[in-house]
């Protein structure tokens, strides 16, 4: 109860959907309306918010984009069959658009081969799409080919057999 009372202040009225009449000293909530709903933040929740605070502007907006992206992804995971009818939704409404981007991978790709490929590596590369078509997985570029801060090549040593959901996880990014 001690730690209770320094979390909590007597407000001597229920709240608005009859509840107890103690609530959090943050943010005046109702302690049962915010246990109900989830609005109390868990210890490493508040951590993260805690160093957010004191990050300097540009780290600010870097934490605040990657709990945007967990968000999304949470909501992906959450709403799969959804998310997979708006996605060819809007494929079909978008032919063009995806046209496009098909178009521009690849060129990436195309510009992206050296040309000092030998016929021995893009056996191997062969070798490697036809593994990924027996095994039912997808090849994924180690280093992408279009990253944000750095560009791979279309080389057999760069190449990696992952399951589709991991590799639309990683997405265009170089993971170490």
């Amino acid at each position: 109860m001690a730690l209770l009372a320094k979390t909590s202040i007597y407000q001597g009225r229920p709240c608005v959907h009859g509840h107890g009449i103690l609530r959090y000293t943050a943010g005046r909530a109702c302690i049962v309306c915010a246990k109900q709903h989830g609005h109390r933040l868990t210890a490493r929740k508040r951590v993260e918010r805690q160093v957010e605070r004191e990050a300097s502007a540009p780290m600010r907006a870097l934490l605040a984009k990657e709990r945007q992206l967990r968000s999304n992804r949470r909501w992906a995971e959450d709403n799969r069959e959804l998310k997979n009818v708006r996605s060819r939704k809007w494929n079909s409404e978008n032919l063009f658009k995806r046209r496009a981007y098909e178009s521009r991978r690849r060129a990436a790709k195309l510009n992206a081969t050296p040309a000092w490929l030998t016929r021995e590596h893009k056996k191997e590369m062969i070798e490697v799409y036809r593994k990924s078509e027996q095994l039912g997985l997808t090849v994924d570029h180690i280093v992408p080919l279009r990253g944000k801060t750095v560009c791979g090549l279309h080389v057999p040593w760069n190449l990696q057999l992952l399951t589709l959901s991991d590799n639309s996880r990683k997405n265009n990014s170089l993971m170490v």
